[in-house]
């Protein structure tokens, strides 16, 4: 896992879920209330303050350092979060130590909290599972220690200690095991993921091989032709049937390079209603008339960096494809709207785009849908359901390769009732530059989903 995705990880589990991090710091705050109203120690404030402020700091680190981190980083977010795990603990292990039993038992569910929470963290750093050990243990040992000697039965102590150590030992036993079963499926994963991979090659080796056969066989066939044809209008023709074939072989190559981001490319700021002027005439002269069609031009003073041309084209692939779902007709919408991420969010490539602003591009329509077991395929180079000669297998790759070069991503929601295919793309600010815009793969193509 790199420097980046750890830094993710951690910011994930402890802020990716809204509802569960407001729960438990509103928990921390009202129960230091009841206990200030219980026993009257202002300890108990305390305690609810720093561990806030601690949080805040974590969190404040950790959002600092979501699209870049390095090794020093990581350390440091583990020792805040050490620090954050002392700063709750305390509490927990002081009231457990009292002689007040409801007390005792508050103190000892709260000590069983943060046992679960950190191990469903599922941390793989070594450095971090022992920081978790010496932590838990350490606090064990106090308890121990205040507790034992309050025991007059030599067995009831001897118990209690081997009780205790039970604890550590098997909450140590938990984490290393959690992080085995980790670090076994992320294996698992790469594997398919290299299996999935080599399948796709082949598929594109095998789709680039049989467009080129194609097109270089009827270049070959008419050039040849052109030795025994003697009237100029056959020869002619056959000389524009070989252009045909030269400009698709073209144009393979195109999206190709597309696809793998390596095509040139004019990059400027654009406003989103310009985009959506030009391409209205465009989609209304492609789609037939029993499909409805809807451009929502609203957030049309919003503005992208991007190439224009690239775009248009990749927008205008979702929309034949969206034609193509809908045979017996339907209903087509293009809908530009702001989307505020505030954590990474998995595209259709399983690659993340990071927190931001974009301006996220819908294409809807009402067709049947794409099928679940092929869902993740629908990406892949030359991979097409459509009948031979009706489609390369390029569009949706070629408009994630669009997409991801200029910082956003593609993704596709899809249910019996038709598909949504969304582009996002970076909201330019005013003070953006090319060079400023989010790179969430920087330059790691991927060939699947």
């Amino acid at each position: 896992m790199s420097h980046r995705d750890e830094i993710q990880r951690a910011y994930a589990l402890e802020y990716g879920d809204r509802f569960e991090p407001i729960v438990r710091l509103s928990g921390v705050t009202v129960g230091s209330g009841i206990l200030f109203a219980y026993t009257g120690w202002y300890l108990s404030l305390a305690w609810a303050g720093f561990y806030l402020l601690t949080h805040l700091i974590y969190f404040t680190f950790l959002r600092a350092h979501l699209e870049k981190a390095t090794e020093g980083d990581v350390r440091i977010a583990s020792a805040i979060f050490a620090k954050l795990l002392v700063t709750f603990i305390w509490m927990p292990v002081y009231i457990i130590c009292q002689q007040d039993q409801a007390m005792s038992v508050a103190g000892a569910a709260l000590f069983g909290c943060i046992l679960v929470f950190l191990v469903r963290r599922s941390d793989t750093r070594l450095e971090q599972i022992a920081a978790h050990v010496i932590v838990i243990g350490a606090s064990t040992l106090i308890v121990l220690g205040v507790t034992i000697p309050k025991l007059g039965n030599p067995l009831a102590q001897a118990g209690l200690a081997l009780a205790g150590l039970a604890l550590v030992f098997y909450f140590a036993q938990s984490l290393l095991q959690a992080r085995k079963i980790k670090l076994e499926a992320a294996e698992a994963a790469e594997q398919f993921h290299q299996a999935r991979k080599m399948q796709a090659v082949g598929r594109m080796a095998g789709g680039i091989a049989h467009d080129f056969n194609n097109n270089l066989t009827a270049i070959i066939g008419h050039l040849e032709l052109l030795k025994e044809l003697e009237d100029e209008t056959e020869r002619a023709a056959s000389i524009e049937d070989a252009l045909v074939a030269a400009r698709q072989g073209a144009k393979t190559v195109r999206q190709l390079l597309l696809y793998a981001r390596k095509e040139p490319t004019d990059v400027g700021r654009h406003r989103l209603g310009d985009i959506m002027n030009q391409l209205d005439p465009l989609v209304r002269n492609l789609v037939p008339d029993t499909i409805d069609i809807d451009l929502i031009g609203e957030q049309s003073d919003l503005e992208i960096v991007a190439d224009q041309n690239q775009l248009l084209t990749g927008l205008i692939n979702l929309v034949m494809n969206a034609v193509d779902a809908m045979p017996d007709g339907g209903q087509l919408s293009i809908s530009p709207r702001i989307s505020s991420v505030d954590r990474p969010l998995p595209m259709a490539d399983g690659l993340p785009i990071q927190p931001g602003r974009y301006v996220a591009i819908a294409v809807r329509d009402t067709g049947t849908g794409i099928p679940p077991e092929i869902l993740p395929q629908v990406i892949d180079p030359f991979f097409t359901t459509k009948a031979m000669g009706k489609a390369t297998g390029l569009g949706l790759p070629m408009v994630v390769g669009i997409s991801r070069r200029f910082g956003g991503g593609l993704d596709i929601r899809t249910g019996e009732t038709g598909t949504d295919v969304t582009i996002y793309l970076p909201l330019a600010r005013s003070d953006a530059s090319e060079e400023e815009r989010p790179d969430p793969v920087a330059d790691r193509p991927r060939l699947i989903g």
